[in-house]
Parts: structure tokens; sequence; C-alpha cells
């Protein structure tokens, strides 16, 4: 028996057919359902057609659906493999949104960036005002308090926009 014929007859009996051996004409299996219908099933090797006629035949006769079967492969690998187009749509929309999102960011940090540049470059002024130097200034002056009170301020921004990636350029006063 071939291959194939066999996984037909085995198909068959899972589903209530009984095989009745070759009892047909020209040596043919036989398979009979318990509702009374009856199948001839061919096995000649060079009848390709066999096995789909076969179970078109159990299919008209009680309405089982056949298994499928494998016709070859698909020229479209990806729609064998569940491909769906809502899938495809929904994950544009979620593209669309990461990128929106992204730009989001960008756009914050980017105003982020220039108010502590801003905010930089008013430090410097103040402490321009101050005086050249906060070395010059005596321990007791609240002046030299309020230049290192910015000289930190000045370098805690430097240091948040470092981590933004961004540099504050330091002008450097002329001698």
């Amino acid at each position: 028996m071939r291959p194939d014929v066999k996984k037909l007859i085995d198909w068959a009996t899972a589903n209530g057919w009984t095989n009745h051996g070759q009892q047909a004409r020209g040596g043919h299996y036989l398979l009979r359902h318990t509702s009374g219908a009856q199948v001839t099933v061919a096995h000649s090797p060079s009848d390709w057609r066999t096995i789909p006629n076969t179970y078109r035949d159990i299919a008209r006769a009680t309405g089982q659906r056949p298994p499928k079967q494998r016709t070859g492969r698909s020229r479209h690998p990806g729609r064998r493999n569940g491909f769906d187009m809502d899938a495809a749509v929904r994950e544009q929309a979620q593209r669309r949104a990461m990128t929106a999102l992204r730009e989001e960011i960008e756009r914050q940090c980017t105003a982020r960036v220039e108010a502590l540049r801003g905010e930089h470059a008013r430090c410097l002024d103040r402490l321009a005002a101050i005086g050249d130097s906060t070395a010059r200034l005596d321990s007791g002056d609240p002046r030299r308090r309020e230049a290192l009170k910015l000289i930190t301020r000045c370098l805690d921004i430097e240091a948040e926009c470092e981590k933004l990636g961004a540099r504050i350029v330091v002008p450097v006063a002329n001698t």
C-alpha cells in the first residue's frame, strides 16, 4: 500500500469509516461508512489525482471535511504564516505614535536646553556685575556668598545640559 493511500485510509477509519480491504473490483480498497455510504480507493501509482478524488468522494458521501491537502509552496510565504492586514495597520499606527512621541521629547529637551542656556547666561552676567573675582571679596561680604551660589548653579546647569546631550560654551574673558 502506498504511504499516501495508507494515510487516507487511517484518516477515514478515524472518522467513522471501515476498511474492508481489497474487495473492490481490480484490487482497490473499499471503505464503508457507518451511515452506509461506500467509497472505492484507487491506488494506481501513476494517477496523482487518486487521493484528492477520494477525499472529494468522502466529502460528497458524508459531508465530512477532508484535511487540507498541501498543494505546493505559496509564492507569498508571508500570507501563509498568518499575515494580517489589520495587524499591519495597527503596527503602522504604533510607529506613527512612537515617532510623534520621540519628536515631542526632542522638542521638550531642546526647549529645556535653551532655558538652561538662558539661565546660565544670566548667572554669568550677574557674576560679572558682582565683580571680576570672588577671591577679592572678603569672606564676610554677602556678594561673595551670592557669587559662590551663582558659580555652583552655573556648574549644575552645565552638568544638566551635558546629560541632555548639549554643551554650554562658556565665554572666555579677554585679558
